[in-house]
């Protein structure tokens, strides 16, 4: 991470459409500067004042770095947008772009005043930079004012604004860590990556288009739907992209277990709260009474597993309630976990049945970038043979499919 750049993260163009939007949105300037202060983008709404004058010159120009530096620095350290007063005497405001807890930059806005010009700090500032004392002045008297209500309204926009292109920054981040571990795993298989480049190609295509929605958009409402969306896909794309490293580590025996003792009502009480369940909707979750109350396992393993089959039976009938059901059929010393995700809606298709069994028990060692939605089924074969167990999609009266899982765990108290 500390080698990649902002720029390496969210396309330039993408960077200077959203900028010159909040610019025109609002009326004041805006620039996107790194983690040291240099600009990345051209200048959004810049002021005679600033950027022909005092920008123009050495000092002027390193004062203007070091300010945008240390405004993105100050609204790190306090979580709010940072208003200053520039090293000029303008007002500016400033917030991060934080990347995986690494500060990589900032979006600024301003180049306002909020009180009457204080000429006799511009005629000093002239002196000090070796521009013309009148033109400077004059200049200066071309720069808008603003109330401080605005000034703190535009502040929080540009917050806002941070945190977006943040979570932008950081999705594509993890995109392209997973993609490098990826090319390692697979790198015996050209034409595995070509697949694997060109669908990366075809969604960051679509990410770019709907970024040029939200630069394009002035309205609020809209832009968090866009960004919602986009967000949504990405994580998507991401985990399908996880998914596939899962596999190509497990084709090479890199498949570790961590066994411990757990609670398994609280375990699945935990698991259907995870983040990655959030936009299944409601999971009726029954832990029958033979279950022990606590057993010996690699909880984290069948938890990622029940996971992936909740999300693929949301996939399946996505009108329906997911029904998470735990049973111990077979409970002594040696116990046996048995796990059966269903769903409330009516599924009549057998073909899901045999298309869920195939991918559980896919044997070939490399894939195609076109089976990425099976890659997760394939993935969770995988991890309860590990842990000796077996699973499989079944035909049922009362739903039409249901998912079973049957693990061997030890039981630890039946209390």
């Amino acid at each position: 991470m500390q080698n990649l750049k902002l720029t390496d993260l969210i396309d330039i163009g993408i960077l200077q459409k959203i900028q010159d939007s909040f610019s025109e949105y609002t009326h004041m300037a805006s620039l996107i500067a790194d983690e040291n202060g240099v600009p990345i983008t051209n200048g959004s709404g810049f002021t005679r004042f600033c950027m022909d004058l005092t920008r123009n010159t050495e000092l002027g120009y390193i004062g203007c770095m070091e300010c945008d530096r240390m405004g993105g620095v100050n609204s790190l350290k306090t979580g709010k947008p940072s208003v200053y007063q520039c090293h000029a005497g303008l007002c500016d405001f400033a917030a991060p772009i934080i990347v995986d807890g690494l500060y990589v930059g900032s979006i600024m806005g301003g180049q306002i005043l909020t009180k009457p010009l204080d000429e006799n700090h511009i005629r000093a500032k002239a002196a000090e930079y070796g521009i013309d004392e009148q033109e400077y002045l004059n200049a200066a008297r071309e720069v808008h004012m603003k109330s401080e209500s605005d000034v703190l309204e535009a502040a929080n926009f540009i917050l806002k604004l941070a945190e977006i292109l943040s979570e932008m920054a950081y999705n594509n981040y993890q995109a392209l860590k997973a993609s490098r571990s990826l090319e390692k795993a697979a790198c015996s298989q050209a034409s595995y990556i070509i697949d694997m480049n060109s669908e990366l190609h075809k969604n960051i295509k679509n990410w770019i288009y709907m970024a040029g929605c939200i630069a394009d958009s002035e309205d609020i409402g809209q832009i968090r739907k866009i960004i919602s969306t986009f967000i949504s896909e990405g994580q998507q794309f991401l985990s399908s992209i996880e998914d596939t490293v899962e596999f190509a580590k497990m084709t090479d025996g890199e498949i570790e277990l961590v066994e411990e003792e757990y609670s398994v009502r609280e375990a699945f009480e935990k698991l259907i709260d995870d983040e990655e369940l959030a936009d299944v909707g409601k999971i009726n979750l029954c832990v029958d009474e033979n279950v022990p109350a606590k057993m010996f396992g690699d909880t984290g393993r069948i938890s990622q597993a029940v996971i992936k089959l909740l999300q693929r039976m949301k996939g399946i009938a996505p009108d329906g309630e997911l029904l998470l059901s735990v049973f111990c059929p077979h409970c002594s010393y040696a116990a046996e976990l048995e796990i059966r995700i269903g769903t409330t809606e009516q599924v009549t298709s057998m073909e899901e049945i045999t298309e869920a069994n195939n991918s559980f028990k896919n044997k070939n060692k490399y894939i195609n970038v076109r089976d990425l939605d099976d890659i997760a089924m394939t993935v969770t074969g995988r991890i309860i043979k590990q842990m000796h167990g077996t699973i499989s999609a079944v035909k049922t009266e009362k739903s039409g499919i249901e998912f079973v899982i049957k693990v061997p765990q030890l039981a630890v108290s039946e209390e």
